[in-house]
């Protein structure tokens, strides 16, 4: 289910909360938005819970990542 959507100058990315990914309609040749969606894993320390966990997504101040809120706390659980 998609949840959450960030605008970057290249693209648009969103948060899916059933499943740890990022969606990502990556551009076209003509930088038009194309058919497919491509998926990126998210990795590292990511945490995957039960109730909505990928809830919310923003870019870094200086544009080079992105931050997505994981809302699996150990204490939820």
């Amino acid at each position: 289910m998609v949840n959450d959507v960030v605008l970057t100058p290249g693209a648009a990315w969103f948060t899916d909360s059933f499943r740890p990914q990022l969606y990502w309609p990556a551009p076209d040749r003509r930088g038009e938005p194309a058919h497919e969606v491509a998926t990126v894993p998210l990795g590292g320390a990511w945490e995957q819970g039960t109730d909505f966990p990928a809830s919310g997504i923003a870019r870094t101040p200086d544009g080079s990542a992105l931050l997505v809120v994981n809302t699996a706390v150990e204490g939820d659980r």
